[in-house]
């Protein structure tokens, strides 16, 4: 987290997922990323990129304990920090 995101982000993502112990960038949504991790300009927002990608993990509240495919789509904004840029925010 420290490497990509700002502190603003590690923060929030420490306050809202501390006894949690999910990640806050993909609520450990992840699965098997390989090919289908897609990453878009967001047109709507100058620093922002549209992630998305499918899961195949069996967490769902419509089918628990079954594998489904879902697409995970998140809307990342990036600033500039020092020579890098870095996440500052996720929804």
């Amino acid at each position: 987290m420290q490497m990509y995101c700002t502190l603003k982000l590690r923060n929030k993502a420490r306050e809202t997922y501390e006894n949690v112990g999910a990640d806050l960038l993909t609520n450990d949504l992840i699965g098997n990323l390989n090919e289908n991790l897609k990453v878009e300009k967001d047109t709507t927002n100058e620093n922002g990129f549209i992630v998305s990608f499918i899961t195949d993990i069996a967490t769902y509240k419509d089918t628990p304990g079954v594998p489904t495919n879902k697409r995970i789509i998140l809307h990342v904004t990036v600033i500039e920090e020092g020579e890098n840029y870095k996440i500052d925010d996720v929804k």
